[in-house]
């Protein structure tokens, strides 16, 4: 009896060890699954993520398909206006009239369409172009940019979705895209492209206007035929800064009528006549070298027309603020002779 006890026992230890193996492999096997199962969720998750960040960034592609410097024509147009500067001799210009463009302004803005670059869309349907603003017919601002007579770029410009940011669409195309720029930055206003500091004279060696002549010897100003008369050396330099850098404001529409007051100037660069006017519309200022007179505020006016020979002087030469005649009768005289004795 004893030994049938024994193999009972012995054959029940065996069944426990089989099913305790048993249930070991099983529990191999399900960690194994649940190994795979967790590597097979990474991947996906790390294939969405990778495909989710290819479509939030797409390649960029930049706005021009050339160097900036290559082009040499711009034209810009709204509703009702448009301007065209071309760049001639290294040198930009009003395409309409040959005036020298602000050539810092027009650097700027080529600079900042060469850094623009197209990524991702805020629109892509032809019905979506109105309500930006950058429709064939509806837009604020039309930009072509060319080499010769080779068109490079074409492109409107919208409605603003935030601070220097607007809508960009290119001709032939129907994504639209928000960009860091601003309707400012092309006007299609020529005075706004304007030289302003096309009329200034540099380097000045001699001064005529009113009632004093003034020469430059060296680094020192006299008066012409009184070179001992002492200068207020604070005055000249305002006027010969004045001169230097004076700035219009326009172009005149017409031919300024009044008493025209006029100033000479002689410079290493050149020497030239200025006629300035006053008006009831206005101030303004014409160069020699230029058929077009322009408007000036009053403050560049006054500036200039406000000197006279006294004001230059010395405190202390007062007294020789203006020549005086020996006989008042020899003054008249002159003045009525002048013309027939080719004075």
């Amino acid at each position: 009896m004893n030994q049938a006890v024994t193999i009972n026992a012995a054959q029940a230890s065996a069944a426990q060890l089989e099913e305790n193996s048993g249930a070991a492999v099983s529990l191999r096997w399900q960690r194994r699954l649940w190994a795979l199962l967790f590597v097979q969720i990474l991947l996906v998750v790390g294939i969405f993520a990778y495909q989710k960040n290819m479509r939030a960034a797409p390649a960029a592609v930049p706005l021009l398909p050339v160097s900036a410097n290559l082009i040499n024509r711009i034209e810009i147009a709204d509703a009702s206006t448009n301007v065209q500067l071309d760049k001639a001799a290294n040198r930009w210009q009003l395409t309409q009239s040959g005036l020298p463009v602000d050539n810092e302004k027009i650097t700027a803005l080529l600079d900042k369409l060469a850094a623009l670059r197209l990524t991702w869309p805020v629109a892509n349907t032809g019905s979506s172009h109105e309500r930006f603003d950058v429709g064939d017919a509806k837009f604020q601002r039309k930009l072509r940019l060319y080499e010769g007579d080779k068109l490079h770029a074409e492109f409107y410009l919208g409605s603003s979705p935030g601070f220097k940011k607007v809508h960009l669409r290119r001709a032939e195309d129907n994504q639209v895209y928000a960009v860091s720029l601003s309707t400012l930055d092309a006007s299609t206003q020529t005075d706004d492209w304007l030289n302003k500091s096309l009329l200034a004279t540099n380097n000045l060696t001699n001064i005529t206007a009113g009632d004093y002549q003034l020469q430059k010897q060296g680094d020192q100003w006299s008066l012409q035929n009184n070179a001992d008369a002492a200068l207020d050396a604070a005055k000249v330099g305002a006027l010969v800064s004045a001169i230097a850098s004076l700035q219009v404001e326009s172009v005149a529409q017409q031919k300024p009528e009044g008493e025209v007051f006029r100033l000479a100037v002689k410079s290493s660069d050149g020497n030239w006549q200025y006629e300035f006017i006053k008006t009831d519309a206005g101030h303004f200022v014409k160069r020699s070298d230029r058929n077009e007179f322009f408007m000036l505020s009053q403050y560049e006016y006054e500036r200039i027309v406000g000197v006279n020979r006294a004001g230059l002087l010395a405190p202390n030469n007062a007294a020789n603020a203006a020549p005086t005649s020996a006989n008042p009768v020899d003054t008249v005289v002159q003045e009525a002779t002048k013309g027939l004795l080719g004075n």
